[in-house]
């Protein structure tokens, strides 16, 4: 499609056009066919979809060239390859302005090929626009951080209607409520959807082009200023982390017999193992009490005697039990201060009070443990949701005596020495410094702030997270009652 002066050029990719349609008539539409086979010039719409998509832009009245490019087979849902190959084909031999996507995949099995041919052509000014799912599911291309994304505004009853949304993969919202379309048969029906506030969401970026606007930034802000209400959305707190080399651990107890099992999956060296003079372990050592002497050996010392020499960082293990034991209701405090003394980095399975942290900004950047707060819960914009595309293998169990992390610790290692990909959460606080890639700390003394709601949200995010990492398998378990 050339070049016409005073016009913007837009690509329709969907299921083609009925051109026999009465509201087209004297109308002369263009397109082609993208098929398994490659390039057809029939593009006949025998869905419906595309050719309500066409009338939206048609009836606008604007000076827009519109190139149709139907997918084969669409009618049963949008084929990843056939879109990339329209995609790709549209980028290395056609000039448009705009391509209007009212589709979209849940799941990508080649989510590079596709972000890479959507941002060739975002880099080459196209401007995309993607509809996303229907059914409250995130989709693709709608998601690209170079695509406009799609949905249904809740306050958008005109077409000229839209909110915004302050959001990384949300951005525009517009009519998609129960609304007339050209169909094909019959002629006319009477339906909603993301899909057709994609289609005026096209529209309103014509008519900013043809005020000389160009950059999708450049057009979202446009957006910004005109929209009927800007939604604010929390952006999802960076979690930093202390960096560990060598460390001690402190008590030794149930939580850290799995350090000293697999030690060697750390990506730091344990140096010594310290508990209290009254827990009766002091001058015993790891080995005899785990009656394994395959595992780490040390010789469990007494706190009172810390070579400070050894170390950087304390594991500091759920000690409150221990001030019984001591007859120090200030115990945890205390082991604290003297750590930050000597600024030694501080690892707690257990959630610290503000009573305990220090004051100075550089000490408590000393201080690290696992949590789960409203900060580090994503923006759901219509309460959308991730399809996760990668198998989930889950360890579950109905006691605390099954050995269920040491089982994912276990098909972690085993996993990996075969050369298998592996994205984890985990919901003990010791997931993360086996190299995890997230906790959900909801066992003893769990540090989780957030609903049972958000909590839906937050770790649908995690997996959608670890999908992206390119792993082959997500391995997940949970605490002992969550079965019944």
């Amino acid at each position: 499609m050339g070049k016409t002066k005073g016009h913007i050029r837009v690509a329709i990719i969907d299921s083609g056009v009925r051109k026999e349609h009465p509201l087209f008539a004297g109308e002369d539409i263009s397109g082609f066919q993208i098929t398994e086979k490659g390039i057809e010039e029939e593009f006949s719409d025998t869905y419906g979809h595309g050719t309500a998509i066409y009338a939206i832009l048609s009836a606008a009245k604007l000076p827009v060239d519109i190139l149709n490019v139907k997918l084969e087979g669409i009618e049963e849902g949008a084929d990843e390859e056939l879109l990339c190959r329209a995609l790709e084909y549209i980028a290395d031999n056609i000039t448009v302005d705009i391509i209007n996507l009212s589709l979209g995949l849940n799941v990508v099995n080649n989510l590079p090929r596709l972000y890479s041919v959507c941002k060739c052509l975002h880099d080459k000014d196209v401007l995309l626009i993607s509809a996303f799912d229907n059914a409250g599911s995130y989709s693709y291309p709608a998601l690209f951080d170079c695509v406009i994304g799609v949905t249904t505004g809740e306050l958008c009853a005109n077409k000229g209607d839209f909110e915004y949304f302050e959001d990384e993969a949300v951005n525009i919202g517009a009519m998609g409520g129960v609304q007339k379309l050209a169909w094909c048969s019959p002629d006319y029906i009477i339906n909603g959807g993301n899909s057709f506030a994609c289609a005026h969401v096209t529209v309103q970026c014509v008519k900013y082009m043809l005020e000389g606007l160009h950059t999708r930034q450049e057009i979202l802000e446009q957006f910004r200023r005109a929209a009927k209400r800007v939604f604010q959305v929390n952006k999802v707190r960076k979690q930093g982390g202390i960096k560990i080399k060598k460390a001690i651990l402190f008590p030794f107890n149930k939580e850290m017999h799995s350090l000293i099992r697999f030690s060697h999956l750390l990506d730091f060296e344990l140096t010594d193992v310290y508990d209290v003079k009254y827990s009766g372990l002091v001058g015993s050592d790891t080995a005899h009490l785990l009656k394994d002497d395959r595992v780490l050996k040390k010789k469990i010392r007494c706190i009172d005697e810390i070579e400070w020499d050894s170390f950087d960082t304390l594991v500091l293990g759920h000690i409150d039990t221990l001030a019984g034991r001591t007859g120090k209701a200030g115990f945890r405090s205390e082991i604290i201060n003297k750590m930050l003394e000597h600024h030694k980095q501080i690892y707690s399975f257990d959630e610290l009070c503000e009573e305990e942290l220090p004051k100075d900004s550089v000490f408590r950047a000393m201080v690290d443990w696992p949590e789960v707060r409203m900060e580090d819960v994503p923006a759901n914009p219509q309460g959308k949701l991730y399809r996760i595309g990668k198998p989930v293998l889950g360890v579950f169990g109905t006691s605390s005596k099954q050995g269920k992390f040491t089982l994912q610790l276990t098909l972690r290692e085993r996993l990996e020495r075969r050369g298998i990909c592996i994205g984890q959460i985990g919901t003990e606080p010791s997931a993360l410094l086996y190299g995890m890639d997230a906790v959900y700390p909801m066992g003893y003394n769990g540090s989780v702030h957030i609903t049972d709601t958000d909590a839906v949200r937050y770790l649908n995010f995690k997996m959608h997270q670890l999908c992206e990492k390119e792993c082959q398998l997500i391995l997940v378990g949970s605490q002992s009652g969550t079965v019944p």
